[in-house]
């Protein structure tokens, strides 16, 4: 897909949700669309079948969350199992002002991730090597943790909430299955809609 077809692509399904990105936020997604996929060909991102259904299902997807939240420049977010850089690099992208920290354990994805960093040049994007729950203690405190993809475990949730500010909020991009081993319920819960059907929890402090 060329730049220009992305673009078209990404506006018009963006807009369905009632997202909006410039012009120079739309060529950023572009390099990150086509970077993926060339480095897919080396090291496992994602699968191949993805790339066709990319846009709607994992970028705009990953920014369905701006129904969610009021993003400021102080804004501190952590993406917890970046993988691939979904979703803070659709994020960082948006909101370009605030800080987004990456957590991902698997060397390989990291050196991804700090390539797509670089060709990007995302300055207020820092990748972290490591395994969330041997890190959590030693790291700043959050204004959002993102969860895209995982089942929490209750430990899990207590690890993320001793990360979050007083009122930070963890979002959880939730899929058919429940993402906790528990029912979600709560004067301090909120649920909104993202897309295909798909659930955004977001649980505040």
């Amino acid at each position: 897909m060329k730049q220009k077809e992305f673009i078209k692509v990404l506006w018009k399904t963006a807009d369905d949700f009632g997202i909006s990105l410039t012009v120079s936020a739309s060529r950023q997604l572009f390099v990150y669309f086509s970077e993926l996929f060339t480095w897919n060909e080396r090291i496992n991102l994602i699968s191949k079948k993805e790339k066709g259904r990319f846009i709607e299902r994992h970028i705009v997807d990953s920014l369905s969350i701006v129904t969610a939240i009021h993003a400021n420049a102080c804004d501190r977010f952590l993406d917890i199992g970046s993988g691939n850089g979904l979703p803070a690099i659709p994020l960082a992208v948006k909101f370009p002002e605030c800080r987004f920290d990456m957590i991902e354990s698997n060397r390989k994805k990291c050196v991804f991730l700090q390539h797509i960093k670089a060709k990007m040049k995302l300055d207020k994007v820092f990748i972290f090597c490591e395994r969330f729950e041997q890190v959590y203690e030693n790291l700043e405190k959050y204004t959002y943790v993102l969860v895209r993809g995982k089942r929490i475990s209750r430990r899990e949730e207590e690890m993320i909430m001793h990360c979050l500010k007083k009122q930070g909020s963890l979002i959880i991009y939730a899929g058919k299955k429940a993402p906790f081993s528990r029912e979600i319920s709560g004067e301090n819960t909120e649920l909104f809609n993202g897309i295909k059907g798909r659930k955004v929890i977001k649980i505040s402090k």
